[in-house]
């Protein structure tokens, strides 16, 4: 499409930015005195930049007959709304009638001079004489001519066009002289123009215009209506009434008055694209045709009808609003402001609200607190709608979706009557652009819902209201929210999302000792990363050293995200607060969408703390280690087993290793290593192997014996025994144990053969060959392998074993290896345990006893 002003050319004056508001004014009495702008003062001119409606050509056409004596209606009656074009037609007539070769007469009874007395009042009938003949002499005086007198007049000096205006100002200030007087000078005035009606009709070369809509429209006083009704009922008889401009012309009137040339081939070819784009789009009026509405398009072009039609009749139906001169003014405003912008046609999206005298224009009938309210919702540097512009993604930026829309919701809020609102679809089809869907429009409406602090969504429609709405009482509360508070509620979300099993999880603590030195893995939430104090917390337990610095991992926050879930938290709470504060005054719409609003914060705030609290600190031998686990993907797992699951997947924590794994870390250079002092090294020096527990070693350890990658035994003095090699092996492992090099586990075999547990296909246990070499075989002739003969003891079995005992100082070790062996033979496995005759801290208890217990799952 191309840009309208190649198409529509603007008035000069227009264009160069020289035009100025007052030409806009149309004032009869200043043509008259020759002092009125060259667009009205100039018959030319004027009738250049007039569109002449049907109502225009035929009352020209009825008083040209009239002067001309060849009929038509002698008194005219002018009636139209406010700023409905009467003044403009009235100085069409007065340029007309020097062509018709005819005198006109003008009256503007609000220029007429006035004063303190009666002889300071010019009076209609000295006007007429004074402009028919050029001097006042027989209709001096406050005593008006009688009806001969007037036709006399006339009839000496016609063909006579006798134009009067605004008279209701004028009879309104004989009504004060009037109380100085023993008579009622304003009911004289009215008899006097009802005489001229009378003897104008008689006349067939005189035609009388007048108008009777008053200047101020506010006047609404009882006095005041009076006269405007007496008015009207003297020439009732005699007057037609004519309306000059039907609704469906104005546009046509605008667009003469402010483009000199349109280019209506170019011009229709716009007006088509978009209407097969808005059909397209299903975005037409639905009471109206397509074919109607290009038309109406057509018509109104460069402007889209919807500008039209919310100016003259929304705004237009305010008491002070100039339908055509109001309409105009702020129309030549706007072209003024884009006229040099690359748009192909003008809609009410298009009224720059920053620019002040468009602005005024609009608030002037509304309130001055708008200006205020545009500055903040719409055309505000910081306004809800730039942000709007800005969030709305990098293909929409540059095109200010949120301000358009805005602004035709602005421009759709306000009449003088109930009428006010637009509905998504009259915004989408006022704010889109053509080159992209209409249906972004919504998602624009969704988001200023959201940020703008003064409009409000009701029954359908969008409008502007200067009380604030739920996002302005939104925001106030929030900003009242102690911090406090947030951090309560952190906490909260915290305990309420995480399940403390594969890792134990703190998040509200306020020294080192608040945090357990057991051989459990625990996550240590911090709500910003300081590695001095990440580093405290790893080193330190109360005011003694950590020794299993290797199972602490720590949480931070990424600050942006973090940032928003603090406000998402605020959010929630102000929504709560809302709810329950019975001081707001909430209508059934908002109501919903306060209990909407507080469900949907409700529902994000778990995904915001995961998406913000996700970057685990891992301990490293040269510091931390940053770990992001990246977004959420699902919502069921709970944060801190998800942790656990990053950390596994990417072996910071091992679920299985393999033997070879352990033979080279730690076999290489050593004969052997105790098991123990593998598992406590994993747990104690950072940047060890963390094992996800004791098991994961223990099952590589049996899979490395079996397969002869290294043994299992135990240190006699300093020399290791192997036990066990190329076995499997049934029972479990004990810390004191030791793996040994495979090497030494064979050379032992050879010298001490029966000493060592290998697999020769024998049964599992204790090494005992079934045939030594060069010995005879013991089994009996006749007897099966394996079966119990006669006289063989039958093995019996303990199905329940139940001990109670005093356990010797310093044989805790020895205990456990028999702990191992029942509960290897036994599924439930309880203890009893009863401590007397000493004492420990309860930290020590709370730390090392119950803390161990937490961490193994164990209930007591």
């Amino acid at each position: 499409m191309k840009a309208f002003h190649t198409i529509a050319t603007p008035h000069r004056d227009i264009q160069e930015g020289r035009f100025t508001l007052d030409i806009y004014a149309a004032d009869l009495w200043e043509v008259l005195k020759g002092r009125a702008p060259k667009d009205y003062s100039d018959k030319d001119e004027f009738f250049t930049k007039t569109y002449f409606t049907d109502e225009l050509n035929k009352l020209l056409d009825i008083v040209e007959k009239r002067l001309k004596s060849k009929g038509g209606d002698p008194v005219l009656h002018l009636k139209t709304p406010f700023g409905g074009g009467k003044t403009h037609t009235l100085i069409a007539l007065y340029h007309k009638a020097k062509e018709w070769k005819a005198k006109p007469v003008v009256i503007v009874g609000e220029k007429l001079n006035t004063g303190s007395t009666l002889n300071d009042f010019e009076t209609p009938w000295g006007m007429i004489e004074q402009q028919a003949t050029g001097k006042l002499d027989k209709f001096k005086g406050y005593v008006p001519p009688g009806g001969e007198q007037i036709r006399n007049l006339l009839d000496a000096h016609g063909p006579v066009m006798i134009l009067m205006d605004e008279m209701i100002p004028y009879l309104n200030k004989c009504e004060l002289i009037s109380r100085e007087l023993d008579y009622n000078f304003t009911t004289v005035v009215i008899d006097f123009i009802k005489s001229l009606a009378d003897e104008v009709s008689s006349i067939g070369n005189c035609s009388f215009v007048f108008t009777t809509t008053p200047s101020n429209p506010n006047d609404k006083t009882q006095r005041g209506m009076e006269i405007i009704q007496q008015l009207q009922d003297v020439t009732g008889r005699r007057d037609i009434a004519r309306v000059p401009i039907k609704d469906e012309e104005v546009a046509m009137i605008i667009r003469r008055r402010l483009f000199s040339n349109i280019d209506e081939k170019e011009a229709k070819k716009v007006v088509r694209m978009f209407v097969d784009y808005a059909v397209k789009n299903s975005i037409l009026p639905t009471d109206v045709e397509s074919s109607e509405y290009k038309k109406s398009f057509e018509d109104s072009y460069p402007f889209m009808p919807e500008v039209i039609d919310a100016l003259y009749h929304r705004w237009g139906s305010f008491p002070n609003f100039q339908r055509t001169r109001g309409v105009l003014r702020l129309l030549a405003l706007v072209v003024s402001a884009v006229k040099d912008k690359n748009i192909p046609y003008i809609s009410l999206a298009d009224f720059d609200l920053s620019v002040p005298a468009i602005r005024n224009d609009l608030t002037k009938h509304i309130g001055d607190e708008y200006n205020t309210i545009i500055d903040q919702d719409i055309s505000g540097v910081n306004s809800g709608a730039s942000k709007v512009n800005h969030g709305s993604g990098d293909s929409y930026k540059g095109l200010q979706l949120g301000t358009r829309t805005a602004t035709a919701i602005f421009m759709y809020s306000f009449s003088g009557g109930i009428e006010r609102g637009i509905t998504t679809q009259e915004a989408k089809r006022i704010a889109t652009v053509y080159d992209h869907t209409a249906s972004t429009i919504t998602d624009i409406l969704d988001s200023l819902n959201k940020k703008l602090f003064y409009m409000r969504y009701e029954a359908g429609k969008y409008y502007y209201t200067n009380e604030p709405n739920l996002n302005m009482i939104l925001i106030t509360k929030m900003e009242n929210i102690k911090e406090g508070k947030v951090s309560e509620n952190l906490e909260n979300l915290f305990r309420s999302n995480l399940a403390n099993t594969k890792l134990k999880t703190y998040f509200s603590f306020n020294s080192t000792g608040d945090i357990p030195d057991g051989e459990g893995f625990k996550l240590v939430i911090f709500h910003d990363k300081k590695n001095a104090q990440l580093k405290e917390y790893l080193e330190k337990k109360g005011s003694t050293p950590r020794v299993n610095r290797n199972t602490v991992f720590f949480l931070t926050p990424i600050s942006t995200e973090k940032y928003k879930l603090e406000n998402l938290i605020k959010e929630y709470l102000a929504w709560e607060n809302i709810s329950h504060d019975n001081t707001i005054k909430l209508s059934l719409t908002q109501m919903r969408q306060v209990e909407n609003s507080l469900n949907d914060t409700r529902q994000k705030l778990p995904g915001s703390v995961r998406n913000a609290y996700r970057v685990v600190q891992i301990p490293d031998k040269t510091g931390f280690v940053e770990f992001d686990i990246g977004i959420q993907t699902s919502s069921r797992t709970k944060l801190d087993d998800e942790i656990y699951e990053h950390l596994i997947s990417d072996k910071k924590i091992l679920s299985k290793i393999s033997p070879i794994a352990l033979n080279t870390k730690y076999l290489t250079k050593n004969d052997y290593v105790e098991i123990d002092n593998i598992y406590r090294t994993s747990l104690s020096t950072v940047g060890e192997i963390r094992y996800a527990s004791e098991i994961v070693l223990h099952n590589s350890i049996q899979e490395g014996v079996k397969e002869g990658i290294f043994g299992l035994g135990r240190l006699d003095g300093d020399k290791p025994v192997c036990k066990h090699f190329e076995v499997h092996i049934p029972e479990l492992i004990y810390g004191d144990q030791i793996i040994i090099k495979g090497d030494i586990c064979r050379k032992q075999i050879e010298e001490n053969k029966p000493t060592v547990n290998i697999d020769e296909g024998g049964p599992r246990g204790e090494h005992s060959p079934d045939v030594k070499d060069g010995g005879e075989d013991t089994s009996v002739e006749g007897e099966d392998k394996g079966e119990e003969t006669e006289g063989t003891p039958t093995e019996t079995f303990k199905k329940t074993v139940s001990l109670s005992f005093d356990l010797p100082h310093g044989k805790s070790s020895d205990i456990a290896r028999m702990l191992n062996l029942l509960q290897h033979h036994y599924k439930s496995l309880k203890l009893d345990i009863s401590a007397s005759d000493g004492q420990m801290s309860e930290q020590d208890y709370e730390n090392k006893i119950q803390e161990t217990l937490r961490q193994l799952g164990i209930e007591k």
